[in-house]
Formats: C-alpha cells, sequence, structure tokens
C-alpha cells in the first residue's frame, strides 16, 4: 500500500542527504479547526469554571450555616417603632382616665344628672381597683420566681426595697399601670446592650463553648421584655373591656336620653355634650388601641411568626373601631327604650359566646412545667365570653375564618335587630329627634366598615398571607 507507513518509510530511506536537508527546512502549517471545535474544546473550561464557583459557593452556605448553629441569630430588638408605641400607650392611658374622670365631675355640677354621676365613678373605681389587684398580684409571683431554677427570672437580681415601695404605693392609688410601662421600657433599653440576645437552638449543636459560660451568667433581658409586654396587653386588654366598652355605652346612653339641642336656650349644656362625646371617643380609641396592641405584642412573642407591619395595625384598628361603635350605639340607644330586655340580651350572648369559647378546649393557662390549670382556664373562658360581647378574637392557632363568619353573622343580625327595634318604639312615641336618622344610618355603615377593614387586613396585611397554607381546615369548635 503507498499510504503504509512502511512505504513511506522505505521512500525516506532512498533520498540522498542533499534531498534529505531540503525536505527538512520545508515548513509545514496545520490548517486551523473548524469553529464548532473551538466551541466544543471551550466547554470543558467553562464547565470546569462554573463547577468550581458552585464549589465556592456551598463552601460559603456551609460555613454560614455552621456559625449560625454554633452562634444563633439574634432576637428581634426592641427598636424605636416599640418604643413609639409604649409612649402611645402611656398617653392613651392617661386621657382615657382624665376624660372619665372630667365626665364625672361635669355630671356632678348638674342637679339631675348624680345617679348618671355614681355609676361613672363606679365604672371608673371598680374597674381599676381589680386590674391593679391582679397587677400587683403578678408582681408578687414574677417577685417569688426570683431565682428558681427553669424560670425566666431565674437569672434577675432581686428588686431593690425602694423600688417596691414606689410599686406598691402607684398601685394601691390605682395608677399601676405606670409601673408596667416603665418595667418595658427598662427591659427594652436594656435588651439592646445585652449580648444574650440569641434564640434557643434544639438539637445537638450548642454556643460555642468560650461563649457557653458568658451566656449562661447573663441575664435574658428581651424574654423579661417579653414577659413584661405580654402582662401589661392583657391587663390593659382587661381594664378596656371592663372599663372603657361598659363606659362607652353609658355616656352614649345619657346622650340619646338627654340629646344636644341647636336651640338656643340649650347652648349652655354645650360644654358637658362636648366632654362627653370626647370621653366616648377616647374611650373607644383606647378600646381598639388595647386590641391592636394585644395582636401586635402577641405576634412579637410567636419568634417563628412574621410581626405585624403598620398597615397591618391601622387597618387591624379601623376594623376594630367600626365595629364596636356600631356594637356600642346599637346598644345604647335600644336601652333607652328596653332597660330590662338589653340586660337580658347581653347575658344570653354572653353565656353562648362562654359556652362557645368553652367547646373549643382552648388551652391559655399552663403552668411553666406544661400543666394544666382548670379553674383558671374556665374563669378565662368566662372573661372571653364577656370580650365577645363587642368583638371576636381567634383564641387557636387554627384557621379562625369559619368563626369570623358565624360571628359577625350573629354580631351584625343583633345590631339590626335593636336598632330596627329602637326606632319602631320611638317613632310610635312620635319622637322627633335629629339625631334618630344618623343613628339609624351609622349602624349598618360602621358595621360594614369595619368587615370590610377586617377583609382588606386579612386579604392584604396580615402577615401570614405570604406563608405556606395552614394544613389544617377551619373550625367552628
Amino acid at each position: 500500500m503507498r499510504n503504509s507507513p512502511q512505504f513511506i518509510r522505505k521512500q525516506m530511506q532512498r533520498l540522498n542527504p542533499q534531498q534529505w536537508g531540503s525536505f527538512q527546512n520545508l515548513s509545514w502549517t496545520a490548517p486551523d479547526p473548524p469553529p464548532f471545535l473551538k466551541e466544543i474544546k471551550a466547554v470543558p473550561k467553562q464547565v470546569g469554571r462554573d463547577i468550581q464557583r458552585v464549589g465556592r459557593n456551598i463552601n460559603k452556605f456551609v460555613d454560614k450555616g455552621d456559625i449560625y448553629l454554633r452562634s444563633p441569630l439574634p432576637m428581634p430588638e426592641y427598636t424605636n417603632f416599640r418604643l413609639l408605641f409604649t409612649v402611645l400607650d402611656i398617653f392613651t392611658y392617661i386621657f382615657d382616665l382624665a376624660s372619665d374622670i372630667a365626665v364625672a365631675y361635669v355630671l356632678y355640677t348638674e342637679d339631675d344628672t348624680i345617679w348618671w354621676f355614681w355609676l361613672t365613678v363606679i365604672l371608673i373605681v371598680v374597674p381599676h381597683v381589680v386590674i391593679n389587684s391582679h397587677s400587683l398580684y403578678w408582681y408578687w409571683l414574677s417577685d417569688h420566681k426570683c431565682g428558681k431554677e427553669g424560670s425566666i427570672f431565674q437569672k434577675r437580681s432581686q428588686i431593690s426595697i425602694c423600688w417596691k415601695t414606689s410599686r406598691i404605693l402607684l398601685h394601691f392609688l390605682q395608677i399601676g399601670f405606670i409601673c408596667r410601662y416603665l418595667d418595658i421600657v427598662y427591659y427594652g433599653l436594656k435588651s439592646r446592650k445585652s449580648r444574650v440576645q440569641r434564640m434557643n437552638i434544639q438539637g445537638l449543636y450548642c454556643p460555642w463553648p468560650k461563649r457557653k459560660k458568658e451566656l449562661e451568667q447573663q441575664v435574658d433581658y428581651f424574654n423579661l421584655l417579653l414577659h413584661a409586654e405580654r402582662d401589661a396587653s392583657m391587663l390593659n386588654l382587661m381594664q378596656s373591656f371592663i372599663q372603657d366598652a361598659p363606659q362607652l355605652v353609658l355616656q352614649i346612653y345619657i346622650l340619646a336620653v338627654r340629646p344636644p339641642s341647636l336651640e338656643g336656650e340649650q347652648l349652655q349644656r354645650a360644654f358637658i355634650v362636648l366632654v362627653q362625646v370626647a370621653s366616648a371617643v377616647i374611650s373607644l380609641g383606647s378600646l381598639s388601641l388595647a386590641l391592636t396592641s394585644y395582636q401586635r405584642i402577641l405576634r412579637y412573642a410567636m419568634l417563628d411568626k412574621p410581626n405585624l407591619s403598620f398597615g397591618g395595625q391601622i387597618f387591624y384598628f379601623l376594623w376594630q373601631s367600626c365595629a364596636i361603635a356600631s356594637r356600642v350605639i346599637a346598644l345604647a340607644l335600644f336601652a333607652t327604650q328596653f332597660k330590662l330586655v338589653v340586660f337580658i340580651g347581653v347575658g344570653v350572648h354572653w353565656a353562648v359566646m362562654t359556652l362557645w369559647i368553652i367547646l373549643q378546649r382552648t388551652l391559655i393557662c399552663v403552668s411553666e412545667d406544661g400543666k394544666k390549670k382548670p379553674c383558671a382556664e374556665f374563669l378565662f373562658n368566662i372573661i372571653m365570653g364577656w370580650v365577645y360581647v363587642f368583638c371576636v378574637i381567634n383564641l387557636k392557632s387554627s384557621p379562625g375564618r369559619l368563626k369570623y363568619i358565624t360571628y359577625y353573622i350573629i354580631y351584625g343580625a343583633e345590631n339590626i335587630s335593636m336598632i330596627v327595634l329602637w326606632f319602631f318604639q320611638v317613632y310610635s312615641l312620635e319622637s322627633r329627634s335629629w339625631y334618630i336618622l344618623p343613628s339609624i344610618i351609622s349602624v349598618p355603615i360602621l358595621f360594614f366598615l369595619g368587615v370590610t377593614s377586617m377583609a382588606i387586613y386579612y386579604n392584604v396585611y396580615h402577615p401570614d398571607r405570604h406563608m405556606p397554607p395552614h394544613p389544617s381546615r377551619p373550625e367552628l369548635f
């Protein structure tokens, strides 16, 4: 074969030296490879670089994960936003108390309102005595747990005698809420400087050995802050529904019985009416703000769930304000014509709501070691049954759509029934007061605005709207 290697080797051996030299001087250039071969040759290099980049990113994530597991992420801090809301709660409490005292004073100055004066005073004094007694008792329980193993107060230092005396004095003066808010500010500012702001990691990983001993010796001010905020919000919520809600109904009732007139001889009562209206508005705002603060602080305490945004708080406040306003107006106007029936209706509603809460099998009152407290749980259900006279709160972590729909169907039907019965009663008496038509219109409009704000809150501003759907179905009980 002429193309075989053996043939070519024999032909080259026959060349003489001159021909061999000229053959060696020949220059041969290999042809350029096709373009697709260049692309194929570059593929392994590009793949190698991509694999190296992915490997470096994986190493970074592994390093970060190792750091996070060994040195956990810090807890949410006490921000200026939370400090602002604490100051707002303080001023709301002061304005609410001052407006109620002003209403009692102006009712005392008139001769024909002495019974309403005493009823207003009772609705101021009794709730304050009850709430301040509970607050002082809770302080005693907290001080009793100082130094005990397994308690969040284990590492907290003992309270000084001076502060204990001041705390007892303020509670006897019925302004114990000032102590609660001062505790929140103190623990919040201390938690900013504390190095123990960390989450509890369950499992094999733990903090670095060098930091572990140091962390064990420090006070967890953030958990103390959450405990102080929880107690203050619960006490504020209780006071709102045993003071502000009845006070709001009472003042609207007085305004309906003694409606302000636009005639000249009645202008001397304008100041009294203005004070009553201001007190009613502040009571409604305090009641709605207490519900909003409770919901916000409840979200702060659940570290595995997102917090309530500012827009969410606005619409939650509007939801509760409008719904409660429609409720108290209907109750107050209905009471002007059906004094005994309104107490029977409220009592029946309270009993039914309490039974509904009991059937939900709530688990709120438990000890630190997880033991149930049946008596405390039953008392809590009774208190929440009274809250359900004015608004609804989801007491379980299950979806509450079915509960809200059922509650607001009953709620709206009761409001419409009361305002319609009141209208026919005053119409039969040939009463032509100027506030009748605005009252008839305001109750359904406020109820509609409350339900609309609730829908916007849950569809746009609810913190869990972007979270995966809850695996359980909506439950009524």
